[in-house]
């Protein structure tokens, strides 16, 4: 086995490319439930709408990098049809990103997530990123499927990626 270790990796003029600094990384494998609704109109969801689902911490080390957050999660089951939505609010608990499906009847449903990107202006304090989720009808699972769990191994996964600056 070989073994790569560099402490930069520069282009031809001599400057260092953009580098993971730091990266943290929580997996959501537990069955969650919700009545909790959205409503669905053209505002934008405030953090006591829907139900909190997780959330996760980063201190970035320069206020200038870049943060780099993934939301994935494989499938949700509905047992009524609707809009089943994942919403990321920030530290200041803003929404700033969604995923939704629409649930033509009480089916299956897949999620890719969503990517949140934050370029500089971060400070160097503890930033807090959460996750909520809810449907506009009925009630929302995520985490597991009824009689279909392939041996727990459909979990979601939540990251945030410092890229140096």
């Amino acid at each position: 086995m070989s073994t790569l270790k560099v402490d930069t990796i520069q282009n031809v003029a001599g400057v260092e490319q953009a580098r993971l600094v730091q990266m943290k990384t929580l997996t959501h494998s537990t069955l969650s439930t919700t009545t909790a609704t959205w409503p669905m109109d053209t505002s934008i969801p405030l953090i006591g709408e829907g139900a909190a689902l997780t959330s996760l911490a980063i201190t970035p080390t320069n206020t200038n990098n870049t943060l780099i957050i993934n939301w994935t999660t494989p499938a949700v089951v509905n047992t009524s049809s609707g809009r089943d939505s994942f919403v990321l609010f920030d530290n200041s608990d803003a929404a700033v990103q969604f995923s939704w499906s629409e649930q033509p009847s009480a089916s299956y449903s897949s999620y890719g997530g969503f990517q949140h990107i934050v370029a500089g202006s971060l400070g160097t304090s503890e930033l807090t990123w959460k996750i909520r989720f809810g449907t506009s009808t009925g009630t929302l699972q995520m985490g597991f499927l009824s009689g279909l769990t392939w041996g727990d191994i459909g979990h979601s996964t939540f990251t945030i990626m410092e890229i140096r600056a």
